[in-house]
């Protein structure tokens, strides 16, 4: 049986996928395809695109699908340190291990 929050003391809601995508949607860094879509439409919408993409009616069974989320470098850094602030580890945001493991992404 998996722990819930409640019983670790996490906050499990900052984790959810949901919650980034619409704090992509506020910042603008998010396309939005609104109208029903077929699967032949996702890899050209998201081919070269700088912004995340959401389908919210995809294909026969109106799926939602979110693609291109951890597309760059600086929204890696936000969904993994939580909108905590910069990488480094000596500026007390964020969890070192997870500033370290973007550092290491960033500088590569």
């Amino acid at each position: 049986m998996k722990a819930g929050g409640g019983e670790t003391g996490i906050d499990l809601e900052r984790f959810r996928l949901r919650r980034f995508v619409e704090e992509l949607r506020q910042t603008g860094e998010l396309e939005v395809h609104a109208g029903a879509a077929e699967l032949a439409e996702v890899a050209p919408a998201l081919e070269g695109n700088a912004k995340a993409v959401l389908f919210e009616r995809l294909g026969r069974e109106g799926a939602q699908l979110a693609g291109n989320v951890m597309g760059s470098r600086a929204r890696l850094a936000r969904a993994v340190l939580h909108g905590k602030g910069p990488l480094s580890r000596s500026s007390g945001n964020g969890d070192p291990q997870a500033a370290a493991l973007v550092g290491a992404l960033w500088y590569r």
